[in-house]
């Protein structure tokens, strides 16, 4: 055997380098093993995202659904009362005499079916009360401090806790 390979002989058949290549064999058999589990993860991630998309789709069109059922069932409970209201406007419109305080039953009526759903008046027109700069708006450019007495102008509303319109308030009515 020449000098060369004679070399070679030994450093490859060596027990060292017989246990890295194997080392080295089973490391590549681990990454392979990765890159299948990864390619995996990234089809399960794939499969949630649309998934989701799916989800998120139907629950915007039951939200929706949702408030238009709603909105068929206040409309439900108040159409007699606006249909009266409305022939109470005609019937002015023609000259012909309404009672006012038919049209105030009215108005208490539809009233107490918002407050039912959670709609609330802030104050009533005339009434005095402490400020308070999260109810009530000053008129005008008055300038008003927390709890200082004022009189509601013009009622505010919230549902729930929700503001939806500040109370209109000043000096006097």
């Amino acid at each position: 055997m020449s000098f060369l390979s004679d070399f070679f002989e030994k450093i490859f058949h060596r027990k060292e380098f017989e246990q890295l290549k194997g080392e080295v064999l089973d490391l590549r058999r681990k990454v392979s093993e990765q890159e299948i589990a990864s390619d995996g993860k990234d089809n399960l991630i794939e499969s949630l995202k649309k998934e989701y998309e799916s989800l998120n789709s139907i629950c915007r069109d039951n939200t929706v659904n949702a408030k238009e059922e709603e909105i068929i069932e206040i409309f439900t409970e108040i159409a007699s009362h606006m249909t009266q209201l409305n022939t109470m406007r005609k019937l002015d419109e023609n000259g012909k005499e309404i009672k006012i305080k038919d049209l105030f039953r009215l108005i208490k009526q539809i009233d107490k079916i918002f407050e039912k759903r959670g709609i609330m008046q802030i104050g009533e027109a005339g009434e005095t009360v402490s400020y308070d700069s999260t109810l009530h708006q000053p008129a005008g450019n008055m300038s008003l401090s927390e709890s200082e007495e004022v009189v509601i102008r013009f009622c505010g509303y919230k549902i729930h806790d929700k503001l939806i319109k500040r109370a209109l308030v000043g000096k006097d009515f």
